[in-house]
């Protein structure tokens, strides 16, 4: 980007001087009146720089604006709105003083209601700072005897005090994702607390007792400890649900940002299962060939905006979906195949007369499972096909089942990724020898691709397709890939009693999911040629991960 635009100029060479220092560098090499502070897992709206510098510059007094922080759930995010950091509210956050005095004043505020104008708050954020060049040199930037974390409270407090206002700014919303950095979590914290520390002693030694300023001290590096015995623990459970959001909202910033032709110019299409790892890449190639969508999003929200993107709220498993007077021409069902038939009458309402929709290769592969859990999908998914068939030969509308197997591409799904999280935080896989049934994975936006090709191809119409990946591999050579993707040395086991104790696991954490036929599936062939698909609409599915971590859903 620099070598293309000479507005932008990078700056390096110096090591790795500390949040402050480098921010202090940057604020001296730029030459605008104005200077932003964005942290590198942020994202910006559109028209959000822009509406962040009128905030600052017609403001009634000189003043340091921030966006509305949101996590990657759309929830707003905890320190986007704070007060200013004292010994006091140190104290009631701290040990929890808050929850039993109304007294006891709260550091963050995103607990209480968000302003919906741009108003003055305490303190604000320094993952997005946005003030005048002036604003900054008058303040004499920041200390960079902070390496990291809590230099922005230490400019708040001195913007406090000389006067200048601290802006939160509603009307730009901007997703913080956070927690990406790839350092050793110990070091994160060890200097967030020596921050703390440093704070408190610069701006409140003279006026707290000694006493005070050791007790705070010592909450903070016990803070220090507890916090490192919880990650620990957490080491040994699955990814949190935010790394998952963080994965959805930034495949969908990828695929838009990336020019495409403008294939689907002036369509128009409903898309249910929109926030699923094939409803994702649905979206994306959608919106970015210039087609209109209405998004269909239930208890998993996405803040993601568009132009040509409408979100609306449904329940389909209870048959409830107001498209809001949007007229769609056509439906692609992403959601489980089941959930289609309670909302049918939505296309009979709004006229549609073109439906894709994705079920599953499993009503073939686990026909014969012992488990009552897949026993129950099996017919879930059977019933489901014949229903729709029948409602669609009752209204004209034209359809095709698309029934994939082992979908990975989005870091979210059951299967590949789950696979490489254990890899990632234990470094082995275990495996029920020989461990040498077949498989296709299948990229979900293969899928994708393949429900907006078969759109407006006659071909497919009342038509259902298996949808398989673009390679054969055995079960355990799956597994070895997933090591090399991740860049990791091979280190499989074999297990003669794998079965038996997935079934113990899955009675003790009482999940059906995780039984004993997940093991033993390990040894049969799924293979679905997709020779039909290929014929009819030019099916031709990528190799096994052959975008590497990106196809795990890694940063």
């Amino acid at each position: 980007l620099a070598q293309d635009d000479a507005r932008l100029t990078l700056v390096s060479g110096h090591g790795n001087v500390g949040f402050a220092a480098a921010c202090n560098i940057g604020a001296k090499a730029a030459t605008g009146e104005f200077v932003l502070f964005l942290n590198p897992d942020a994202i910006l709206p559109q028209d959000g720089l822009s509406g962040l510098r009128n905030a600052v510059a017609n403001y009634s007094k000189e003043a340091i604006a921030c966006a509305l922080l949101l996590n990657a759930d759309g929830t707003e995010q905890r320190g986007g709105r704070r007060d200013l950091l004292t010994p006091q509210n140190a104290l009631a956050e701290g040990t929890g003083l808050h929850r039993f005095s109304a007294q006891a004043k709260r550091l963050n505020l995103h607990q209480t209601p968000a302003p919906e104008v741009t108003s003055e708050v305490p303190a604000i954020s320094g993952s997005c700072m946005m003030m005048r060049k002036g604003t900054y040199e008058k303040l004499g930037g920041m200390d960079d005897q902070f390496f990291l974390h809590l230099e922005d409270m230490d400019l708040f407090y001195r913007a406090h005090v000389a006067g200048i206002a601290m802006l939160c700014v509603p009307e730009v919303k901007l997703v913080h994702i956070g927690q990406t950095s790839r350092s050793a979590s110990w070091k994160v914290e060890w200097f967030k607390t020596n921050g703390f520390a440093l704070y408190m002693q610069k701006h409140f030694a003279a006026s707290n007792s000694k006493p005070m300023l050791w007790l705070l001290q010592t909450l903070a590096y016990g803070r220090f400890f507890g916090v490192m015995a919880v990650k620990t623990a957490q080491w040994f459970l699955p990814e949190p649900s935010k790394i998952r959001a963080a994965r959805r909202l930034i495949l969908l910033h990828r695929m838009t940002q990336t020019p495409q032709e403008q294939t689907l110019e002036g369509k128009h299409y409903l898309l249910t299962g929109a926030t699923n790892q094939v409803g994702l890449f649905t979206l994306g190639n959608m919106l970015a060939r210039g087609a209109k969508v209405t998004a269909v999003q239930h208890s998993t929200v996405v803040p993601f905006w568009h132009p040509n993107l409408q979100w609306v709220r449904g329940d389909l498993a209870r048959g409830l979906l107001d498209l809001g007077g949007a007229k769609p021409q056509a439906l692609v069902h992403c959601a489980e195949l089941w959930l289609l038939p309670p909302v049918m009458h939505v296309l009979a309402d709004v006229g549609i007369k073109r439906l894709i929709a994705f079920g599953s290769t499993s009503v073939f592969t686990k026909v014969y499972s012992s488990n009552a859990k897949e026993q129950r999908v099996v017919d879930d998914l059977e019933k489901s096909e014949i229903q729709a068939a029948e409602f669609c030969r009752k209204y004209g509308v034209k359809w095709s089942i698309f029934r994939p197997t082992m979908i990975y591409g989005t870091g979210i799904d059951a299967n590949i990724t789950q696979i490489a999280d254990f890899v990632r935080r234990f470094g082995f896989f275990m495996l029920y020898p020989p461990a040498k049934g077949r498989r296709q994975p299948v990229h979900a936006e293969d899928l994708a691709l393949a429900a907006i090709t078969a759109l407006d191809k006659p071909t497919t119409f009342n038509k259902a397709y298996n949808l398989s990946g673009g390679e054969v591999l055995e079960y355990h050579a799956m597994v070895e890939r997933i090591f090399s993707a991740m860049g990791k040395r091979s280190h499989v086991f074999m297990f003669n009693y794998f079965p038996q104790l997935l079934d113990i696991l899955g009675k003790l954490l009482q999940r059906q999911r995780v039984n004993g036929e997940m093991a033993r599936r390990m040894n049969q062939d799924l293979l679905f040629p997709y020779n039909e698909a290929r014929a009819d609409f030019n099916y031709n599915p990528r190799p096994f991960l052959q975008g590497g971590q990106q196809d795990l859903g890694f940063f």
